[in-house]
């Protein structure tokens, strides 16, 4: 039988074996249709949650007040879910074509998380600020939606680091638009509004940061 010879344990690793984080590692091609699949499992339930928001939304406002007899007539929210389940059904159909490039799928999720991003800032601002609203830091659910993507759909660092900044900056970007609305969000000046963006904005991208460490 013949004799196999285990040389001595290194003292450290070779160099030669070492990771280097410069290098920049694709992912397995079935490890890619599999994200790109559940992208668009994604995608179906941000259509439902579009759909069911805004329904629970006009019931929860007529139960609220009751004497409100136009409870059910459509608004400009239901305006955005309804193009929000259009697009959302679109991305769904587009991840189960055959002969795809799930990696194109894959960016142009990045895409649809900006989208979705602008449509809940505009939903969440179109009807103006409430009286006597102050704008603090808070952590709304574009920040959210930033973060379960992250987690769930693995996504190149960099590419998901600049995603994310782009996303949580719709939630100010939204208000500059509507604040050239009647109602709408009012800084008093234009560079009041610039000045203002970075309390909204504080917490989510410092929460997405944390998570953005978790990938390097």
């Amino acid at each position: 039988m013949a004799k196999h010879l285990i040389g001595p344990r290194p003292v450290s690793t070779p160099a030669d074996l070492r990771t280097s984080r410069e290098v920049s590692r694709a992912l397995p091609d079935d490890l890619l249709l599999a994200a790109s699949l559940r992208l668009g499992v994604m995608s179906v339930l941000f259509a439902a949650l579009w759909f069911l928001g805004t329904a629970m939304g006009h019931i929860a406002g007529h139960v609220l007040f009751p004497g409100n007899k136009n409870w059910f007539l459509p608004d400009a929210t239901d305006a955005i879910a309804v193009i929000s389940v259009v697009v959302s059904l679109a991305l769904y159909r587009y991840t189960r074509r055959p002969n795809r490039n799930p990696q194109s799928v894959l960016d142009l999720g990045l895409w649809y998380l900006g989208y979705t991003a602008l449509a809940l800032g505009l939903t969440f601002h179109v009807g103006g600020p409430p009286p006597d609203y102050h704008i603090l830091p808070e952590i709304s659910w574009i920040g959210a939606v930033v973060l379960m993507y992250a987690a769930i759909i693995p996504t190149a660092p960099k590419k998901m680091f600049v995603a994310g900044l782009i996303a949580v900056s719709m939630n100010p970007l939204s208000m500059l638009i509507l604040g050239r609305v009647k109602d709408g969000w009012s800084f008093g000046s234009p560079w009041l509004g610039v000045a203002g963006l970075p309390n909204r904005v504080v917490e989510e991208p410092a929460g997405f940061s944390c998570l953005f460490g978790l990938f390097v």
